[in-house]
C-alpha cells in the first residue's frame, strides 16, 4: 500500500496516503489505480501538453523516479493561465498529480506514476514512452 498510495508531503505533517485510493483498495482487496475512475486525467493530459520548454523533459525525468528542481514562488493560484513550466507543474501539485518537498518536485507514487504513464501512451509521446517503460516502476 505504501509504494501505490504514500507519497504525499505536508510540512509540519510529513507524508500521508491517497484516502480515497486507499479506502478502494481495502474495499476491493487489491492495490491498483483508481486515480483513473476519478476522470482526472483528462486534466493532466491538458497540463502535460502545454507548449513550455522543458516541460516534456521535466515530465521524462519525473517519471523515471527522479526529483526536479521547482520553483513554486511564481505561482499565481490561477489554473488556467501559465508562463512556464514551473507553473504548471506547480498546479500539478495543488491538485495532486505532483509532490514537493524541500524544493524539489516528483511524482507522488506507483498510482500516479501510472496515470503518467498511461497518459504519455495516449499522446504517443514515443520516445519518452519507450524509455519510461525500461525503468522499473
Amino acid at each position: 500500500m505504501t509504494e501505490w498510495y504514500n507519497g504525499y508531503y505536508l510540512e509540519g505533517v510529513g507524508n500521508i496516503y491517497n484516502p480515497k485510493s486507499v479506502v478502494e483498495a481495502l474495499s476491493e482487496g487489491s492495490c491498483k489505480d483508481y486515480w483513473s475512475k476519478t476522470g482526472g486525467f483528462t486534466e493532466l493530459e491538458e497540463y502535460i501538453t502545454m507548449d513550455f520548454k522543458g516541460l516534456k523533459d521535466t515530465i521524462t525525468n519525473l517519471l523515471t523516479g527522479e526529483q526536479v528542481p521547482l520553483n513554486v514562488l511564481g505561482f499565481s493560484n490561477d489554473l488556467e493561465s501559465f508562463q512556464d513550466k514551473d507553473e504548471v507543474l506547480t498546479a500539478l501539485i495543488h491538485l495532486g498529480y505532483l509532490t514537493y518537498k524541500e524544493g524539489n518536485v516528483k511524482i507522488s507514487n506507483r498510482e500516479l506514476r501510472e496515470e503518467f504513464s498511461s497518459t504519455i501512451k495516449r499522446l504517443n509521446w514515443g520516445t519518452v514512452s519507450r524509455h519510461y517503460h525500461r525503468v522499473e516502476i
